[in-house]
């Protein structure tokens, strides 16, 4: 019994002094990289209110009731390097989390890309992954470039930038706009239109999801400009939590 007691309280100590060791290489970590100003901001402002999706998996979606992805991991890893709390807000559109964030009602939108559109607004940090969208269509038809849909049909998110990009870039295409993900692959697969554009993690993830087995990637879209860096926004009023947000992921 007296063996128990003595590795129950070695372990009770190791513990103590392991969380000691974490706790004290955050503290430096947060002294040493943040300015005066900035470390002042976090104390008065400790929760960061933060975007989380229902339908953007892989990425930022909810998991048994629990934000869940890689947007979602990457961070709450950020937050705990800067002693932040995270309050994950959900049950809005995309559209609508742009907008929360434009009247600072949010603090932070997930896998977001910057635009020229979008910087009027937001500020944005250094890019965290890199994908490369995909055109989904039905698995009867056979595409092999955007140029082939002149004259068809596109289901896009509002909102999405690859919205702006298409009507720019690509007018012979018609898009019919709507609110979600979800959306946009069950348009496709009741045969509404011609085609969707996403990431391929996103697209099969929704199509497992909705049972939508008449639908595949169709090809890798080259044009680079729609490739994908997502990235962290925030308000363009808030250039503090943007610096700090850059610092830690650097």
């Amino acid at each position: 019994m007296k063996y128990l007691y003595y590795y129950f309280t070695l372990f009770i100590l190791l513990s103590v002094n392991l969380f000691a060791d974490v706790n004290s290489k955050s503290t430096n970590f947060f002294n040493s990289i943040l300015t005066q100003e900035e470390r002042e901001y976090l104390r008065t402002n400790p929760i960061l209110k933060v975007h989380n999706s229902l339908d953007s998996a892989p990425y930022n979606f909810i998991k048994d009731g629990k934000p869940a992805g890689y947007s979602i991991d990457y961070i709450q890893l950020l937050a705990s390097k800067i002693n932040l709390k995270i309050e994950f807000i959900r049950g809005y559109t995309w559209e609508e989390f742009l907008q929360l964030l434009k009247e600072n009602k949010i603090d932070v939108v997930l896998n977001i890309i910057k635009t020229k559109e979008r910087e009027k607004d937001f500020l944005f940090t250094a890019s965290y992954f890199s994908i490369v969208n995909t055109v989904f269509t039905n698995k009867n038809t056979t595409y092999n470039n955007l140029n082939d849909f002149n004259g068809k049909i596109f289901s896009v998110v509002k909102s999405f930038s690859e919205k702006k990009i298409l009507e720019e870039f690509y007018p012979n295409i018609h898009l019919l706009m709507v609110e979600d993900n979800n959306e946009a692959f069950k348009q496709l697969s009741f045969n509404k239109v011609d085609a969707t554009i996403n990431n391929l993690g996103v697209g099969y993830e929704v199509i497992s999801k909705n049972g939508l087995t008449n639908i595949v990637p169709s090809f890798e879209i080259k044009d680079k400009k729609f490739n994908i860096d997502l990235r962290l926004a925030v308000n363009k009023e808030n250039p503090l939590l943007r610096n700090i947000l850059n610092k830690v992921q650097n």
